[in-house]
C-alpha cells in the first residue's frame, strides 16, 4: 500500500499518522530506520485477532482512524479466503491484509464486505 506520513505522533513508540488512498490513519511504524515524513510502500499487519466484525456497509474500502486519539482504526474490505486455522485474507483497496478471526468468532464468507475495529495497526516499509 503506498501512504504518506504525515506527522511522527510518539518517536519512541514509531506511531505515525499517514494518508492512503483509503483514508487517514495513524500506526506503528515497523523498522530499523526511525520513520519521517514521506511517501512509502508498506504491507500493513493487523496484529490482533479479531472478534468481531459487522458487515460492511457502502462501496468503498476504508482504512482510516482518528490520529489524534488513537484508539483504534477501521478497516473495510472484501474477503477472500477463510482458512481453517482462521486465518482470513481481505482485499483493502489493491492490497491483500491478513487478519486471524478469534476462536469463538463466526467467520465471514468470502466475496462478502466487513467492516471491524482494531486497536492498532502496523506498518511495514519496503522497498519496490
Amino acid at each position: 500500500m503506498r501512504i504518506e506520513v504525515l506527522e511522527i505522533l510518539d518517536a519512541e513508540r514509531r506511531e505515525v499518522r499517514f494518508r492512503s488512498e483509503l483514508g487517514d490513519a495513524w500506526g506503528v511504524w515497523q523498522a530499523d530506520v526511525v520513520p519521517s515524513e514521506g511517501q512509502f510502500d508498506v504491507e500493513v499487519d493487523i496484529p490482533e485477532e479479531i472478534s468481531t466484525w459487522l458487515p460492511g456497509e457502502g462501496d468503498a474500502d476504508r482504512l482510516d482512524g482518528d490520529p489524534s486519539r488513537r484508539q483504534a482504526v477501521t478497516v473495510r474490505g472484501t474477503v477472500q479466503t477463510v482458512d481453517e486455522d482462521s486465518v482470513t485474507s481481505l482485499r483493502v483497496g489493491r492490497d491483500i491484509v491478513l487478519i486471524e478471526m478469534a476462536n469463538e468468532t463466526v467467520p465471514p464468507q468470502p466475496g462478502s464486505t466487513i467492516t471491524f475495529e482494531t486497536p492498532e495497526i502496523h506498518l511495514y516499509p519496503y522497498q519496490l
